[in-house]
């Protein structure tokens, strides 16, 4: 288990020092040119601040769509693997109880993120790059794990991805057995959990199809 965590720390610290990327041209929110007609008078902008009906829907689709089983399910088969924690044994009984504790922490984690980014007007969902090249978008998917869009279309550190994802972190100590509780153990979780989530985005800049979260 420890290669695993190594890895996601690593994952998190790439994401975290691309920080300084957030201005980076591609990630400019542009408004396109108008003609010098009178009938072109309105402009349209790319970026529109989410509504409360937009963070809704929103949190419902991350908190108890299928994509959140499934992440769920592979923490939950990561750890079955592990045999972590040990006290919950093995075979059905075992997983469905770690895969009961990977699901909590995602609402856990969703609702918290809800909740402050309603009240800092941030917006987590995820927006490919308008860039070119693998290694600038990466760097953007990385960088977008802990940046957030606010209502002006401006890029700055997400405090309710960071915060709901550290409280769920430790709010999930208190089902956990003895030897799990502890605050190194949640600061693993925070780390396998923001690993994740820039998996996903990773996924979400390179694999065809609709933008995702």
């Amino acid at each position: 288990m420890q290669p695993i965590r190594d890895l996601v720390f690593l994952c998190l610290l790439a994401g975290t020092a691309t920080l300084s990327l957030a201005q980076s041209p591609s990630d400019t929110v542009k408004i396109p040119p108008e003609a010098h007609s009178a009938a072109a008078a309105k402009v349209t902008p790319v970026f529109a601040p989410m509504t409360p009906s937009d963070r809704l829907h929103d949190y419902l689709k991350n908190a108890f769509s299928p994509a959140s089983l499934a992440e769920s399910g592979v923490s939950a088969g990561l750890d079955q693997w592990s045999n972590h924690p040990v006290e919950w044994g093995q075979g059905s009984r075992g997983y469905a109880r770690r895969f009961g504790n990977a699901y909590a922490r995602t609402l856990l984690r969703e609702t918290m993120m809800f909740g402050i980014s309603s009240a800092l007007h941030e917006d987590n969902r995820y927006r490919r790059s308008t860039g070119t090249g693998i290694v600038p978008r990466l760097k953007y998917a990385l960088m977008s794990t802990v940046i957030a869009r606010r209502d002006d279309g401006s890029r700055r550190l997400s405090v309710s991805r960071l915060g709901g994802t550290v409280g769920a972190a430790f709010v999930s100590r208190i089902w956990q057995p003895a030897d799990t509780n502890g605050t190194g153990e949640a600061w693993a979780g925070f780390a396998l959990s923001m690993g994740s989530q820039a998996a996903f985005h990773v996924v979400s800049e390179f694999f065809p199809g609709k933008n995702r979260k």
